[in-house]
């Protein structure tokens, strides 16, 4: 597993692996719709309750991902909804990072191609089925 470090915790993630992509996902859905929601949070309760908003989703994210009291460590008790957003952006320049290593991880380049060759040699072939391995009966 792969670490980084938010604010000085560090911390264990894997972009690539399945459950920590869906819960990072749901975090940057989160974070990307946010501002419809929050503005609305603002006009009606302050501009507390808005940071609060923010940062609160920010910090649940943090829970789901890494684990209940990780969003503590990692932004603080209060809310603050700079911590909150360097937090965040922090963590979504390691999803950046990882995903540029693993596209210039040779080994997946060339089991890419590999898999990419053998899809168009079978397609070509008349091999393709619902499966890769499903072969044609003689």
């Amino acid at each position: 597993m792969k670490k980084i470090i938010i604010n000085g915790v560090e911390l264990e993630f894997d972009i690539y692996d399945a459950d920590t992509f869906e819960k990072y996902d749901k975090l940057e859905k989160a974070v990307s719709g946010i501002k419809e929601e929050s503005e609305k949070v603002r006009a009606e309760q302050g501009f507390a309750a808005y940071i609060r908003f923010i940062s609160g989703t920010i910090k649940g994210g943090f829970d789901d991902i890494f684990g209940q009291g990780t969003a503590e460590k990692v932004c603080g008790k209060g809310d603050s909804l700079v911590v909150s957003m360097e937090s965040f952006a922090d963590l979504s320049n390691a999803v950046t990072r990882q995903t540029k290593e693993l596209e210039a991880n040779s080994k997946i380049q060339e089991f890419t191609k590999r898999g990419q060759a053998m899809l168009a040699a079978k397609n070509k072939n008349g091999f393709a089925g619902k499966r890769g391995s499903e072969r044609p009966r003689r």
